[in-house]
């Protein structure tokens, strides 16, 4: 009856859904895990598999609509336009917006010492996800004034809370990473004078434009393979500062170092004019 197909909806879908990209996006953070580093990580790889996961459903739903089926009308134009309307222009970031909770409880509990927020971050976040989910789903069963309702008080300002959040993470990373990087450098990892160019976003955008202006696209994808290893170097050596270094830390750290090493002779940062060898 119509009781169990809302519970359905509001209830055993939103637990469903964030349950199986929980454990996709564990799959995924398993399978490129050496690239797991942070909350920061967590939220970037939860929103590929929320936007997969909701370029899926969509297909699948504006499909279903224009065909006619149970609670998306009869069919046709005007049902595939409705349609298109609420889940591709109004929430088409409610699935990365979910899958978040769930890749900042796992990005804390990757870069936790603590026991209990490793065990216990990835579920609150996926609980969280579900919550969401469920509340969202909930506001389209009970009319458009509602569904706009909860979109405007609640949706809209979390997600916006989220963007603020994520924005605080990547300034706060910007510290840690430069502070790993320095410890790094007096162990004779790197040159000290390079991490001014690859901690900040605008100054690595400006590093690969003056090797490119100086070496072409050869010059410049050397510069962008540097700066990528020494920042995966930084987080890796962050984690090992913190304690929570991961099992492979010293074979992960060889491999940028070495990368850094062979690049570094042939590359120039702005106001060098002769790379150092």
């Amino acid at each position: 009856g119509g009781s169990s197909e809302a519970a359905s909806i509001a209830i055993v879908a939103p637990l469903t859904e964030e349950f199986t990209k929980g454990a996709f996006l564990v799959l995924l953070l398993w399978w490129r895990r050496h690239e797991l580093d942070g909350v920061l990580d967590g939220i970037v790889y939860a929103g590929m598999v929320g936007i997969g996961f909701a370029f899926t459903e969509n297909i699948l739903y504006l499909a279903a609509s224009y065909d006619g089926a149970p609670g998306l009308g009869p069919g046709g134009g005007e049902a595939l336009t409705v349609v298109f309307i609420m889940r591709c222009l109004i929430s088409p970031f409610a699935h990365p917006f979910f899958a978040a909770f769930t890749g900042i409880g796992i990005g804390l509990a990757i870069s936790s010492r603590s026991t209990a927020i490793k065990l216990l971050g990835p579920l609150v976040g996926v609980s969280l996800a579900a919550l969401m989910h469920g509340i969202w789903n909930y506001s389209t069963l009970t009319g458009i004034g509602n569904f706009f309702l909860v979109y405007g008080l609640m949706m809209f300002p979390v997600f916006l809370g989220l963007i603020a959040f994520a924005v605080y993470r990547r300034r706060s990373e910007h510290g840690l990473l430069a502070e790993a990087l320095h410890d790094a450098a007096s162990r004779g990892l790197l040159p000290v004078t390079d991490i001014p160019w690859l901690v900040d976003l605008r100054h690595r955008r400006q590093a690969r434009t003056w090797a490119r202006r100086g070496g072409g696209p050869q010059a410049e994808r050397a510069m962008r393979d540097y700066q990528a290893a020494a920042i995966e170097l930084g987080y890796l050596h962050h984690r090992y500062l913190r304690g929570t270094a991961p099992g492979d830390f010293a074979v992960r750290g060889h491999e940028h170092v070495e990368v850094l090493r062979t690049i570094r002779p042939y590359i120039s940062f702005p106001g060098q004019v002769v790379p150092p060898r």
